[in-house]
């Protein structure tokens, strides 16, 4: 008895080789198919079998198409991936380097500020100390004066 070509297990088989891209498997499991069917079907004739395998030989260009148009796809997406891993690494650069200087204007600005605020209270210091020595001269200076000449004092006041 031949054996019977099951048409759904050669389909989920053929899917199965194309999913794994061997084309060469999918070739034996369809002349496998091709030869169980010509067991099963006796009054076959030669006109039928060579439309089956020319409709083969467009079915494998096709394939074999898709197949070549794959490869490219996976090869762009290769290089797209190459391109942005390049591009990702020059921006995490360019980041770096750039908040290398945000630090950097960071750091001058708040030694500036330090800077400020100690110039701020060595003046507020000195203005204080100033102000306090000018004011004691100041009185020392009137009281001299009053003592060495109470003409000059009064021409003053006038």
């Amino acid at each position: 008895m031949a054996p019977q070509f099951n048409p759904k297990a050669g389909v989920s088989n053929m899917c199965k080789v194309v999913n794994k891209g061997d084309v060469e498997s999918l070739f034996g499991h369809y002349m496998k198919g091709l030869g169980h069917l010509l067991l099963s079907q006796t009054a076959m004739t030669p006109a039928i079998i060579v439309a089956m395998i020319e409709r083969y030989d467009k079915m494998m260009a096709n394939l074999e198409a898709a197949l070549s148009q794959l490869k490219r796809a996976r090869t762009q997406a290769d290089n797209l991936k190459k391109q942005l891993g390049d591009e990702d690494s020059k921006f995490q650069e360019e980041m770096s380097v750039l908040k290398a200087q945000v630090e950097e204007k960071d750091r001058k600005l708040a030694m500036q500020v330090i800077e400020m605020e100690s110039l701020r209270t060595t003046s507020i210091e000195s203005y204080t100390r100033d102000r306090e020595e000018g004011l004691v001269v100041g009185q020392s200076a009137v009281v001299a004066t009053f003592k060495a000449s109470p003409e000059f004092v009064e021409e003053v006041f006038r």
